[in-house]
């Protein structure tokens, strides 16, 4: 079975449109499933993308990568339709192959805190934003930083999301690991801590 054939079927299984987090689960799935032909993902922090599953990576919504150095266009319409293709779209920069993640096996997932109301202020509930929004605002942060640094953006970003999500998992407060993970990429650029 090739690729196309596995996205193909597994398109079926998903509704019209799909969201982000589904094209993003669907093109991981393929790219797991053919992993041993050396198929990825494609980072692509800027832009419309979606999420890879677990480790939150911002990957384009419509390609597998290659690690023979090719990409494909796997989607047409991917924010409609999203019917399965494959168009053959050249080389790309080898720095931005996302390895697929094993969907079957979680990540280890924060502590419940031990409090059962949340956290208040003078009597006000303070509310979160929802997961997607709260790394979609890491991931905007880390963009901002590079640019301000004037550093290329490279691979090595995603380590700092990545370990964000590795602490969290661990039980360390959300807000604590982003901070964390922040202040080390500001030292990694040459940032001070004001920026």
């Amino acid at each position: 079975m090739t690729a196309l054939d596995t996205l193909v079927e597994l398109r079926k299984t998903y509704p019209t449109p799909m969201t982000n987090g589904q094209l993003g689960e669907l093109l991981n799935a393929v790219a797991w499933k053919h992993r041993a032909e050396g198929y990825g993902l494609l980072a692509k922090p800027n832009g419309a993308h979606c999420l890879q599953p677990q480790t939150g990576t911002p990957i384009a919504r419509d390609i597998l990568a290659s690690t023979a150095g090719k990409h494909f266009d796997v989607l047409v319409d991917a924010e409609g339709a999203a019917k399965p293709v494959w168009q053959d779209k050249g080389e790309y920069q080898s720095s931005r192959f996302v390895a697929p993640v094993d969907m079957s096996v979680p990540l280890p997932q924060p502590l419940t805190p031990a409090v059962t109301q949340p956290p208040t202020t003078a009597g006000v509930i303070q509310s979160y934003p929802d997961e997607a929004t709260w790394w979609a605002a890491l991931f905007e942060e880390i963009e901002r930083l590079y640019a301000l640094a004037n550093h290329p953006h490279d691979i090595g970003t995603f380590k700092w999301s990545t370990r964000t999500a590795y602490d969290i998992g661990t039980g360390m407060d959300k807000e604590k690991a982003k901070a964390k993970h922040l202040a080390e990429l500001r030292t990694a650029l040459g940032l001070d801590a004001s920026t």
